[in-house]
């Protein structure tokens, strides 16, 4: 359920802002989402890795194949990858890696603050 969650609202918010905030400002989001929902560090991480992720690595394949363009060829050939797509796996890797990151470290926040145990 955490992790369901995590990955919709993950992924739903860069559908609806990326265009709008400044990518640091989603990542703030997701933290604020992590903490809030308190799943545990490896559901966060893989679910908002994800979920940002597989908006990053499929909405840049959606735009290059309808509009046709050749600039992630020439981009591709500008990096030194024989083939561009190469370069929508290396986006989908970081934007995985930002997304995860991000979970993690609201995770990590909401642990601090909501021990469950005493010792």
């Amino acid at each position: 359920m955490k992790f369901t969650l995590l990955f919709i609202l993950s992924a739903l918010i860069w559908i609806l802002l990326g265009n709008s905030i400044p990518y640091w400002g989603i990542m703030a989001c997701i933290f604020v989402f992590a903490t809030v929902i308190r799943a545990n560090g490896i559901v966060a991480f893989v679910a908002s890795g994800l979920g940002v992720g597989v908006v990053w690595l499929f909405l840049p394949l959606y735009i290059w194949v309808v509009s046709e363009s050749e600039l992630p060829n020439r981009m591709g050939e500008i990096v030194g990858l024989k083939n561009s797509t190469y370069l929508l796996a290396i986006t989908g890797l970081i934007g995985f890696l930002l997304g995860g990151f991000s979970g993690l470290t609201g995770s990590l926040l909401a642990r601090i603050f909501h021990r469950d145990t005493f010792h």
